[in-house]
């Protein structure tokens, strides 16, 4: 048994590594791909609702921390709005600053919140008085400021900001 748990462990983890491997390969040949090859990697049901609420103004899309992020940043700046996000300051500053400059080549607007910095208000302006897809993950509490919610049968805490933004604006 320990055997076949370690074997099971092995081929999860090239799974994995794989599976992170190829989400780099695929957001680092972004800036080559042309927006045919773009359009067609990402496979969307949008409702009209949402295009329509998104050429009214800004939406807000409260979003998991799963699939390639960079890939339907460039879809959605093109198909719904310009892509307007919060990204947490890494370290090295010359690192945050590459995956900026990475991100708004793509199209998309970064607000950089460092540890422990307030950005709600920022968000909040920018949003209303333009026209973004506002995709915020929601599925994890960095500020330890979130709600409690059930899901998966279990309790968990989820950010609070996707709403609270949704509300405000």
């Amino acid at each position: 048994p320990a055997d076949t748990t370690a074997r099971a462990l092995h081929r999860a983890s090239r799974a994995a590594m794989r599976s992170y491997t190829r989400y780099f390969y695929e957001a680092f040949a972004l800036p080559s791909m042309s927006l045919e090859q773009v359009m067609a990697r990402v496979r969307a049901d949008v409702p009209e609702s949402l295009r329509q609420d998104a050429r009214d103004g800004s939406v807000v899309l409260a979003l998991p921390h799963m699939g390639n992020w960079d890939l339907v940043g460039t879809w959605a700046c093109q198909e719904l709005a310009q892509v307007l996000t919060v990204a947490e300051r890494l370290e090295p500053a010359d690192l945050f600053d590459q995956f900026v400059r990475f991100r708004q080549g793509q199209g998309m607007r970064i607000i950089g919140q460092a540890p422990g910095e307030k950005v709600f208000e920022h968000l909040v302006g920018t949003a209303s008085r333009g026209h973004y897809a506002v995709a915020l993950l929601a599925d994890r509490d960095l500020g330890r400021h979130g709600v409690f919610v059930h899901a998966f049968d279990s309790v968990i805490r989820v950010a609070r900001g996707p709403a609270a933004l949704a509300y405000d604006t």
